[in-house]
Parts: structure tokens; C-alpha cells; sequence
């Protein structure tokens, strides 16, 4: 062990002294030989005079240099101001009890070979730069980096910013306070190119902005990766914004093949006045499968002046195999719950969504294939500013998706329709307009394109303006659809089905009659009585099965038949009229 007081170092560490050449010579002991741990005891190392120099050829060691404070928070490494980098990592490192404050980049790595191990363990950074800059090249590595129980505060251009291959990256049980734009970036590579497994988990992160910057550089964001495999789980964040007219802000930003969120506590994360990219956004094609699990999304209304923050809280433009549940959503301002663009295997359950102002809706699904949306609470959407945005808005809402294709220059669109949905048991409550535009609880639009599979199925929905909302444009239509076990209550219209007609199928639905009997008598000397079926909607002619229930020879009369079907009757005539009353029993059905 090298004690940077002992001689030859021979630091003072009183925070006056200049330290700088004896603190730099105790580091390059140990790298000569060959790795070795530098102990700093409890003190201020005054290093006005640092000037860094890249160890050239790079050192081989047979173990880390291992840099070590005695106590932490009271061993503090002052550095000369924000425009001077610490060190350059060209090798195994291992950081713990120390607290580095007035540098530029702490720690920078450039044209490493590849490395093995980096790590920071119970350390503080405050008042510099950035933390870690990391500008790799395709063949630089990191076998592992981590990040442990550290503390950063007032780092004015990122945290961790870093763009080469690794096999893992953790960033745990740290504390992330008044820093500027990125918490942990790990960018450069495509997502199967050698970036591994990332773990960002047990993190405290607190008023990240992007203050300072303009244009495409005052973006804010939590992660920001590319990788195999994403772990994100347990972090508490509150208070995360870009500049308006930057980059999107996130809490995640990722493109990976397998990705899982679960149990993060998330609190006003987005651009004030900007709808544009979400709190979780994942933007991987190939993804294989993505789990987001029991995390909160809160916005409170914005300070005073302020515009509200309107940032989906799950954006997933991916295709893999996606799981949204139990998740919690609160307070959203101008934007939606969770967003699906043409996915593949898809399930929403057992979420919560409360108290939404959107024109857009709370659930929203572009395309996709075998979707099941089911068990979800859905209390409180209204849409409250129909002058700048005069859109419906809806809890639940599928359309098709326009994927577009370039052929020799020219760009046209494949239109996909939602295929095989299954919408079940979710209670939807007050989704209602404030102005002329209509608030539906389950709304399908398929303009030109077929849906096959729909199912709507044992929800309940109360006090909504339209129930179920089904429309068609174009060349679009329902092909196998179904309306069934469902409970309706309180609201302005249960289901609405414009013309051109729906057709779909439908079966003991509460508050909803879409089923009926009952019987009719055809006088003697009459030919036709007019029944009143009493269905919520206007039935086929199909859908109504009569058969003669007192005189099986129609008294005289030759034979019977269905007609004139209206919204509220259909009449039931004979060929003679009888000798004596006849009376017929009927079953009406409205699908």
C-alpha cells in the first residue's frame, strides 16, 4: 500500500498546500508496480497544479490501482477548476471513499485497449463536469464497470457519458442530485454488436435538466442505452426536464433486445409544453421481449408559470414480445398512458390510470397482433383544451399502423389493422368531453384496413360519453367481432355503431339489452301485428327468430314472415289473415 503522506509523497492534505505532484507521483508508483492501492487519509489534497498526462505505452498490471479514502465525504480531492480532467483510464481501476470536487472530466478513458474492471465504489463527485467520459472506438472493452453507493451533485454535462463495447455496466444504490442531462449514457453501437447486460437499479435521482444547453444538446435524460440485455429497476426519480425545442426527455431512452422495468418511482419527468417522447421509450425493431412492472408515473400540476409537462409515461415502437402490468399512472397532462406501435404479443394488465387531460387517450395501440388488454383501472379521462387540440380522446384506443416502404425514392405506406385483441374485465369511469368532441371508453377506427378477432369482453364501463366507440372509413371493417358480458352504466351512449354499419356479435350484456323474447298475437281478420323489440340497437332481420307458439296451422293463414325492422320494432306479417288470434314467439338479438 502507497500512503500518499508517507515519504516520498509526502502529501499534506490540509487544503491549502499544493498536492498535486505528490499525489500524482504516489498514482504513478503504484501503476510502476505493476498495480498496487493508493490510501489517502482523511483530509482536503489541494491539486491546483494537476496537469494530466496519458501513460504512454500503456501500462501492464498485474492488478488494479486501487485509490483509497479513509473515511468518506472527509477525503476530498480538489482539483484546479472545470476544464481539467483527473485521470485517463488506460487500465484496471477500483475508486471507493473518496470525494472528488472543481474538476472538468473526473475520469476519462481514450483509445483504451480493453480493460477489465472499472470501479467506484462509496464515492462523492460534486461541482465539476462530468463524472465519466468514456470515447471508445470498435475495438475498445470493458469487461465490467460499476457504480456503487456513490453520490453526484452539480455536474454541469453528465454523469456518465461513454461509447464503447462491455460486457456489463452497473449502476446501483447512488445518488443523483442537480446535474445536467445525462445520468448514465451508454451509447455508439448497435444493440448486438458486443454491448451486454446494463443494470441501472436502487438509484435516488433528483432535478436532472438540461439548463445551459440549446438546441439538440438540452435533451434530459436518465438512461440512455444500447444493449442486449436491460435491467432497471427500483429507482426513485422526480424532476427530470429538457429545454423546449431540444432532444426528448426520458427517464430511459433504450434500445435492447430484452429489457425489464419494475418497481421505479417516477415523478415529473418531461419537457414543459413539449408532448413529444415519453418517460420509458423504447425505440429497438428487433426487440425480443420488454417487461414494465409495477412502476409509478406521477405529474403534479406545474409550478406557477410553468406549462405542464405531457410526456407519454410507455412508449414502445418495438415488435418483441411486451409485458405492461401493474404499473400506475398518474395526473398526466396532454399525453397518454402507454403507446404500442405495431407489437406482436402484447398484454396490458392489471394497471391503474388515473386523473388524465389528453386529446389522445390512455391506451393507445397502432396495429399489432394477438393483444390482450385486460383487468386495468381506468378512472378519469377528460380533455379540457379542445381549442389548441380538438381531438377525442379515449381510454382505450386501436388503429391501424402505416409502416412505411421507400421504393426507388418514393415512400408509401403498408396499412397494418389490430389483429386478434382481446379487451377484457378493465373498469372504465368518467372519460368524458368538455366541449363538442366526445369521450369514448373503448374506441376501434380502422380506416381502410380489416380487423379480424376483436374481442370486448366482461368490462364495465360507467359514465363515459360513448361506451364502446366502433367506426369505420374506406375500405375499412370488423370480421369476427364480439360485444359480450359487459356492464354499461350512466353513460350518454352505451355502444356506437354509425353508418356504414358494424356488424358484430353480442350476448348478455348488462345496461345494454342486446338480447330479448317475448311473444305477439296476429289478431283474427289481421294480417301483421308490430312488435317492440326493446334492443339498444337496431337488429338484423337475421337476428330475429319467430315461430308460432298457439296454433301451429297459422289458422288459415299460409305462411309468416319478418319485416320493416326499425331501431325500437319489427313487424311480424301473414299471407291471409286468420280465423282466430295466433300468437308467436320471438327472439330478437341485436349484433
Amino acid at each position: 500500500m502507497i500512503n500518499v503522506k508517507d515519504a516520498p509523497y509526502s502529501a499534506s492534505g490540509n487544503g491549502t498546500t499544493d498536492d498535486s505532484a505528490a499525489v500524482k507521483n504516489a498514482i504513478a508508483a503504484a501503476i510502476a508496480q505493476g498495480g498496487a492501492e493508493v490510501y489517502f487519509p482523511a483530509g482536503i489534497y489541494n491539486l491546483p497544479s494537476w496537469a494530466l498526462t496519458t501513460p504512454t505505452p500503456v501500462p501492464t498490471l498485474t492488478e488494479p490501482v486501487r485509490l483509497r479514502g479513509e473515511v468518506p465525504g472527509d477525503t476530498v480531492l480538489r482539483g484546479p477548476g472545470t476544464t481539467t480532467r483527473f485521470a485517463i483510464a488506460r487500465s484496471e481501476l477500483d475508486v471507493a471513499g473518496l470525494t472528488f470536487e472543481n474538476w472538468g472530466t473526473i475520469f476519462e478513458g481514450i483509445n483504451a485497449p480493453p480493460v477489465q474492471a472499472v470501479s467506484f465504489e462509496n464515492c462523492t463527485f460534486r461541482d465539476s463536469a462530468t463524472f465519466l467520459l468514456w470515447s471508445g472506438t470498435a475495438a475498445e472493452f470493458i469487461g465490467r464497470l460499476t457504480i456503487d453507493r456513490c453520490i453526484f451533485r452539480n455536474l454541469s454535462t453528465a454523469v456518465v457519458s461513454a461509447s464503447m463495447k462491455f460486457d456489463a455496466v452497473y449502476f446501483t444504490r447512488s445518488r443523483v442530485e442537480n446535474c445536467r442531462r445525462y445520468v448514465l449514457r451508454m451509447s455508439g453501437n448497435d444493440e448486438d454488436e458486443g454491448r451486454e447486460l446494463v443494470v441501472f437499479s436502487d438509484n435516488y435521482v433528483a432535478n436532472l435538466t438540461a439548463e445551459g444547453f440549446s438546441g439538440a444538446a438540452a435533451v434530459a435524460r436518465v438512461v440512455q442505452v444500447i444493449c442486449q440485455r436491460l435491467v432497471v429497476t427500483n429507482n426513485h426519480v422526480r424532476r427530470v426536464r429538457s429545454i423546449p425545442g431540444g432532444g426528448n426527455t426520458n427517464f430511459i431512452y433504450q434500445s435492447s433486445v430484452h429489457a425489464y422495468v419494475a418497481g421505479n418511482h417516477l415523478e415529473d419527468i418531461g419537457t414543459p409544453g413539449d408532448a413529444t417522447g415519453a418517460i420509458i421509450q423504447e425505440k429497438n425493431p428487433a426487440a425480443i421481449s420488454s417487461r414494465y412492472i409495477g412502476n409509478l408515473f406521477i405529474q403534479n400540476p406545474p409550478a406557477e408559470g410553468e406549462a405542464p409537462a405531457q410526456p407519454p409515461a410507455i412508449q414502445i415502437l418495438g415488435q418483441g414480445h411486451t409485458v405492461v402490468h401493474g404499473n400506475e399512472a398518474r395526473g398526466l397532462r396532454h399525453a397518454l398512458a402507454f403507446f404500442f406501435q405495431n407489437g406482436g404479443d402484447l398484454i396490458v394488465s392489471n394497471n391503474v390510470i388515473t386523473d388524465m387531460d389528453t386529446p389522445y387517450g390512455a391506451i393507445i395501440v397502432y396495429g399489432g397482433e394477438n393483444v390482450l388488454i385486460e383487468s386495468n383501472v381506468i378512472n378519469g379521462v377528460r380533455h379540457t383544451d379542445e381549442s389548441a387540440w380538438p381531438y377525442y380522446t379515449r381510454a382505450i384506443r386501436l388503429e391501424r399502423y402505416g409502416e412505411p416502404v421507400t421504393v426507388g425514392g418514393t415512400t408509401t405506406y403498408v396499412y397494418h389493422a389490430p389483429t386478434d385483441v382481446r379487451i377484457s374485465n378493465n373498469v372504465i369511469k368518467h372519460v368524458r368531453k368538455s366541449g363538442v368532441q366526445e369521450g369514448s371508453a373503448i374506441s376501434v377506427y380502422l380506416n381502410g384496413v380489416e380487423a379480424k378477432g376483436l374481442s370486448i369482453v366482461g368490462n364495465t364501463i360507467v359514465d363515459c360519453d360513448l361506451g364502446v366507440d366502433l367506426r369505420v372509413a374506406g375500405t375499412g371493417s370488423f370480421l369476427d367481432t364480439e360485444i359480450s358480458y359487459n356492464t354499461f352504466r350512466d353513460n350518454r351512449v352505451n355502444v356506437y355503431a354509425p353508418t356504414p354499419p358494424v356488424a358484430f356479435t353480442t350476448r348478455d350484456n348488462r345496461g345494454w339489452a342486446t338480447d330479448a323474447t317475448g311473444t305477439a298475437t296476429v289478431a283474427a281478420g289481421a294480417t301483421s301485428v308490430v312488435v317492440t323489440h326493446g334492443l339498444a340497437r337496431t337488429p338484423a332481420a337475421a337476428g330475429i327468430t319467430v315461430t308460432p307458439a298457439s296454433a301451429p296451422d297459422l289458422m288459415g293463414a299460409g305462411r309468416f314472415w319478418i319485416s320493416a325492422v326499425t331501431a325500437t320494432t319489427f313487424t311480424i306479417s301473414v299471407d291471409v289473415a286468420p280465423g282466430a288470434p295466433v300468437v308467436y314467439a320471438w327472439t330478437a338479438q341485436a349484433g
